[in-house]
């Protein structure tokens, strides 16, 4: 939700249990509490800009946590939900940084990116396709990633993760980080495409790698 308004701060730290940074960039976790003092939700508050905020909460909570905050929320501020707009990738692990080093040309080291901070990056100046090939750039394949498990014989596949393309934004960022897990944990994890992929400067790779 993208929140606007010369009050948006002020408003921010009466609903909000933790101080609310006001610092751009920086990023504020806290909970919401009903009138009974109960928690109502969790997220988390990144000041884009003077007098503009977002919040980023669960997908699943989105018609719960937008009603609780305009129960309280004054008119004065202005409310948007821009949950059909952007989406949120969630990264975890001890390899994270390093995957983001290779998907990106920001420096994200702890000097320039420490903890509480939302920054604004690019992922793959040149693009990806996966796919997607056909002249009416209409059809796309699947990609996937799965997850290897050692059965003290051989590895089997428990499940699979699903990326589709058809030359969107949102899929060519998923399709890069998938791509990155695999170079950075290769024993860890199997890929395949239905077809060919293409990716920056190089013009094909094989179905398996």
């Amino acid at each position: 939700f993208d929140l606007k308004g010369e009050n948006t701060h002020s408003e921010l730290q009466r609903i909000c249990t933790a101080n609310i940074k006001t610092e751009i960039g920086k990023t504020s976790y806290t909970q919401m509490l009903n009138e009974d003092g109960g928690i109502e939700t969790d997220l988390t508050v990144v000041c884009m800009d003077k007098n503009y905020f977002r919040i980023v909460t669960s997908a699943a909570n989105r018609e719960h946590d937008k009603f609780h905050i305009l129960k309280y929320l004054s008119k004065e501020v202005e409310f948007k939900d821009v949950t059909d707009e952007i989406a949120c990738l969630g990264i975890f692990g001890p390899k994270s940084r390093s995957l983001m080093f290779k998907l990106s040309n920001d420096d994200f080291s702890n000097e320039n990116f420490k903890f509480g901070t939302s920054k604004k990056i690019l992922i793959n100046n040149k693009e990806i396709y996966l796919n997607g090939d056909a002249e009416n750039n209409l059809d796309h394949e699947t990609f996937l990633i799965t997850k290897k498990m050692d059965t003290g014989r051989k590895y089997s596949d428990p499940g699979s993760g699903l990326t589709k393309t058809n030359r969107k934004p949102y899929d060519a960022v998923v399709a890069t980080i998938l791509v990155g897990i695999k170079k950075i944990a290769p024993k860890k994890f199997s890929a395949r495409a239905d077809g060919s992929l293409r990716v920056g400067g190089i013009n094909k790779w094989s179905n398996k790698y």
